[in-house]
């Protein structure tokens, strides 16, 4: 029976992403493609019927179903993290289908890449998620999983640079909150 409502998800999941959501699928696809035309036997797996697949880049994207994930050296807890991030992504292309690539993925690739922000972040004024569209992927990918969006905070309020790409320091590993070890 479970199984049998895996493949349900599964179907409805992928049939919404490529009707409601097709620009960024589309883009997501191409990019998919050319990646496995590149390296047939790049790393690939299946994260909550959307297709993650490994890249040499150390930031990670979602275009659609498609995630596409970078080389993370904090530990993989913090890969988790982001995973479930940018799964957070994929829901919002559900959510917002059409309107995905200029609501979210515009703002949150300049938000990602914008020299002033990176500065900004670097001195600690904002968290990378502090943004409006990272902070819903971290809601909608941890809402969806069942997990915390931030397994790691446990600073009481205070700004953190320990998570967004481009910090120079590596994080030590964070202790869990009460809540999160209750959930373990």
């Amino acid at each position: 029976m479970r199984e049998k409502k895996y493949k349900i998800n599964h179907i409805l999941y992928t049939a919404l992403q490529f009707t409601w959501g097709l620009p960024q699928n589309l883009a997501g696809l191409f990019l998919f493609l050319v990646l496995t035309a590149i390296n047939p036997r790049r790393k690939r797996l299946c994260f909550h019927c959307s297709v993650v697949s490994h890249w040499r880049f150390r930031s990670s994207m979602a275009l659609g179903m498609f995630i596409f994930f970078g080389h993370w050296r904090n530990g993989e807890a913090h890969a988790q993290r982001i995973l479930v991030h940018e799964y957070g992504h994929t829901i919002q292309s559900l959510i917002l289908g059409p309107l995905f690539l200029p609501v979210v993925g515009f703002p949150s690739s300049i938000w990602a890449h914008f020299p002033l922000f990176q500065k900004w972040r670097r001195e600690g004024r904002y968290d990378y998620f502090d943004f409006f569209c990272e902070k819903w992927a971290d809601d909608a990918g941890a809402r969806i999983v069942n997990r915390s969006a931030n397994p790691y905070d446990n600073s009481k309020g205070r700004k953190s640079t320990e998570f967004h790409p481009g910090a120079s320091e590596h994080a030590e590993r964070p202790t869990l909150t009460p809540q999160d070890e209750a959930r373990q």
